[in-house]
């Protein structure tokens, strides 16, 4: 996953040719940002199922 301020289409084409899982463009606004972390967390930890280790 890429965290990132860059919203420039070379950037994210680029991030997924690189076989990232998402490109996520970090909001400048304190609030948003942490409620884009705290969704990131929430799809990872409680969304996303994992392989058994």
């Amino acid at each position: 996953m890429v965290l990132t301020t860059s919203s420039a289409p070379d950037d994210v084409a680029g991030a997924y040719q690189s076989h990232v899982n998402a490109y996520v463009t970090k909001p400048v606004n304190l609030e948003e940002f942490e409620q884009a972390v705290q969704s990131i967390d929430s799809f990872y930890l409680d969304t996303a199922s994992r392989p058994r280790t």
